[in-house]
């Protein structure tokens, strides 16, 4: 009889682990979250401990301070809940604790919770692809100029190892 209960209340816990995964992502239509909102999704749950692990390098994030124009640039991230953060998913928190060591506010990030790069967003355009989730955008006086992700994909998949605060600092010389 104990064996049948703890067998049931482990199945209980699966379920609703496994639920809170699917629920995150119901909708084909991005959605606009600030970093505040998005730690409260269960997609995201894992947020602040990734940005509290990774420790960029200072001399780059210096530059990318020094090369920030508060007037012109701002990030566009297209992001993706899940339930867990592994492979490219670190790359989200790893990008905002370079922001936060920059000293580069929230309000200077656009921020997109997808279910998948096809979902619906009001940047859907030629200019805006996406290829894969996350994408990073730098945006300079309201046009995208670089592809973070993309560049930082393309120098990792040549066993190149860019940090993601390099391919950074090198969207802000665009």
């Amino acid at each position: 009889m104990r064996t049948n209960y703890k067998l049931f209340i482990l199945a209980l816990i699966s379920l609703f682990i496994f639920n809170a995964c699917e629920n995150a992502n119901v909708t084909s239509d991005g959605k606009q979250v600030t970093i505040e909102g998005l730690k409260k999704e269960p997609g995201f749950a894992w947020f602040d401990n990734e940005v509290a692990a990774y420790a960029p390098d200072s001399a780059i994030v210096k530059q990318i301070k020094a090369g920030f124009n508060l007037s012109t640039d701002k990030f566009y991230l297209f992001v993706k809940p899940s339930c867990g953060c592994v492979g490219t998913t670190k790359r989200f928190p790893n990008f905002y604790r370079v922001m936060r060591e920059a000293g580069i506010a929230d309000s200077n990030l656009v921020i997109y919770a997808m279910s998948t790069a096809e979902d619906n967003t009001p940047f859907k355009s030629a200019s805006w692809k996406l290829n894969e989730l996350p994408a990073f955008f730098r945006v300079k006086a309201g046009m995208p100029v670089y592809s973070i992700m993309d560049t930082f994909n393309l120098r990792y998949a040549s066993n190149l190892k860019p940090s993601i605060e390099s391919v950074i600092k090198e969207s802000l010389a665009k």
